[in-house]
């Protein structure tokens, strides 16, 4: 919330102005790169020369307020995920869950957008270790439908076998097994 009340405190003065919502803003890591007196951080429609630190003081006060409005005692409260299934029926939806992570954290998940990552895998020399968002099957009525979204909204993560148990066999719909 802060970083976003960084962006608006900064920009919509001028964006605004132009017709140009917080979708054209540049990213964050270009406000990051300004100095503390650029003219970027001073509010055109106030008298007085604001800076960083200004701006920062200001988007702190106003994350707090909307932190407060809304409610949220804790990160979880305001970074929750809907993952909805693409058929607009609502039982194939999965339970919002409130998660971790942010865009620059390895639980990569944006709240203002619900985009995130979704399968997560770690490799480490002969072994690996992966968690997907819901289950392993694709039928909501099967017990692992959705046997691994708590886990993957906590972190957590399965081993993945690297070698196979026994001879693998594919079937093709229509065709012969191979």
């Amino acid at each position: 919330m802060f970083r976003e009340e960084v962006r608006n405190a900064t920009l919509y003065d001028e964006f605004h102005l132009e017709g140009l919502d917080s979708g054209y803003y540049p990213h964050h890591y270009a406000l990051q790169q300004l100095p503390d007196d650029s003219r970027w951080f001073d509010d055109t429609r106030t008298p007085e020369t604001e800076t960083r630190a200004d701006v920062y003081a200001e988007a702190f006060a106003r994350a707090v307020e909307r932190a407060e409005r809304e409610g949220w005692e804790t990160y979880g409260d305001y970074n929750v995920v809907a993952l909805d299934h693409p058929f607009p029926v609502g039982f194939l939806d999965y339970p919002e869950l409130a998660t971790d992570g942010g865009p620059f954290t390895v639980s990569n998940f944006r709240v203002t957008s619900d985009a995130g990552s979704s399968w997560r895998m770690v490799v480490a020399g002969d072994e690996s270790y992966g968690v997907i968002p819901g289950g392993q099957s694709g039928n909501p009525y099967s017990p692992h439908y959705d046997d691994q979204l708590d886990d993957w909204a906590n972190g957590r993560y399965h081993a993945i076998p690297t070698e196979a148990s026994g001879p693998v066999v594919i079937r093709f719909v229509g065709g012969e097994d191979e």
